[in-house]
């Protein structure tokens, strides 16, 4: 009986820690609130540092605009500005595939043959 007890009371404190996680914490700065307040609004903040995306951070936001976020101009620009300073996109180049090469011109120190007249 007191082992269940003791399962029991483990069991549920482990439940409320994670209750109270809000997820993962976020670069001080500002914006951090912002973010923090609004993304958390619709999805887990575990997908800003998450994201793998191609497009820049301002595209996001206003593609989060157009499903019906609503935010002012300068609460934009703020997210945008937080977003892109402390999670940037992969380098440019990272993950394209190479260009390809340019066939090699033969180089020879022999004149190249004439057609006969």
């Amino acid at each position: 009986m007191k082992i269940s007890l003791l399962l029991s009371a483990l069991a549920l404190t482990a439940v409320l820690a994670l209750f109270g996680q809000d997820g993962p914490e976020l670069p001080d700065g500002k914006g951090k609130d912002l973010v923090t307040d609004v993304c958390s609004g619709c999805h887990d903040l575990a997908r800003i540092p998450a994201y793998k995306g191609t497009q820049d951070w301002g595209v996001v936001v206003y593609s989060m605009r157009q499903r019906g976020l609503a935010l002012k101009p300068e609460e934009t620009e703020e997210i945008v500005a937080y977003l892109a300073k402390n999670f940037p996109l992969a380098k440019e180049g990272k993950g394209k595939a190479p260009e390809p090469a340019k066939p090699a011109t033969p180089q020879s120190n022999t004149p190249a043959p004439t057609q006969p007249k």
